[in-house]
């Protein structure tokens, strides 16, 4: 548990450096002669306006499980919401030392078995103990945040999304040239910040058709060409029906079932 005296006791004198861990420690008012008045809630703005960081980090790891348990409802969520930030910071950190990682095991420019990109994720994979499928998806956020996603990146540092948001736009965009990139960048951030996943990807499809119609067209085409049905077994005697349509045909398929379903219920 925080011991508040100690912390009472902290002395911020006027002009403090306020990145280091005594100004986020430090009591409301402090001087030389006075203690002044201390508070989680305060600690918890000054993290918030410093950003996430090893300094911020160190802050908020003051806090152990009876201190979290005494804050207000506010508070609490409050400091939910500045570890989620810590987590993005931290996922940012990782990837870049994951880019440097693949860039040191890469195999020689002649590759005639196109093996590269299988020797960088191998590398990844074993030391965050990842699947081949996941390293490799890991190295390609990490090139791509490196090469042709700066405002991402910069996101993911400052703790405004998370890494499912930076992973989301990396497949939204792995086709496109980096002036397209940009833009579909520009289309999508500030707002990024204030949307949960599912509505960022919804976000990136629109960006990219609009900054690469073409492409996009191009991309339906194939998928359109792809267009798959199947069917699974589930428990209890139930099974699943997968289709895989171009988005007007799903549409007519879905009203005709609800059609049916309501008209069995009537």
């Amino acid at each position: 548990m925080v011991d508040q005296l100690a912390l009472e006791e902290l002395e911020a004198p006027p002009g403090a450096d306020e990145s280091s861990l005594l100004w986020f420690l430090s009591p409301v008012g402090s001087t030389v002669d006075e203690p002044g008045d201390w508070c989680f809630g305060t600690m918890f703005d000054r993290v918030a306006e410093a950003g996430p960081g090893p300094e911020t980090l160190a802050a908020l790891a003051v806090l152990d499980r009876e201190d979290l348990v005494g804050l207000s409802d506010h508070d609490r969520v409050t400091y939910l919401r500045l570890m989620a930030a810590q987590v993005s910071w931290l996922e940012a950190r990782t990837l870049e030392v994951v880019a440097l990682v693949a860039a040191a095991a890469a195999a020689p420019a002649n590759d005639p078995l196109g093996l590269i990109d299988d020797i960088e994720a191998d590398e990844v994979g074993a030391a965050l103990r990842l699947s081949p499928g996941t390293a490799v998806r890991r190295v390609a956020c990490a090139k791509a945040l490196a090469l042709r996603l700066p405002v991402v990146r910069a996101a993911l540092e400052a703790g405004d999304v998370t890494l499912a948001h930076a992973l989301a736009a990396v497949e939204a965009t792995e086709d496109l040239a980096l002036e397209d990139c940009a833009r579909v960048e520009r289309r999508v951030f500030p707002r990024a910040a204030t949307q949960t996943v599912a509505e960022f990807k919804r976000s990136l499809r629109r960006a990219v058709a609009w900054a690469c119609p073409v492409g996009f067209s191009v991309k339906h085409a194939a998928a359109a060409a792809k267009r798959s049905a199947s069917m699974y077994d589930l428990p209890d005697g139930m099974a699943a029906i997968h289709l895989e349509l171009p988005a007007p045909d799903a549409q007519i398929v879905w009203k005709a079932l609800d059609v049916r379903a309501r008209a069995d219920r009537a």
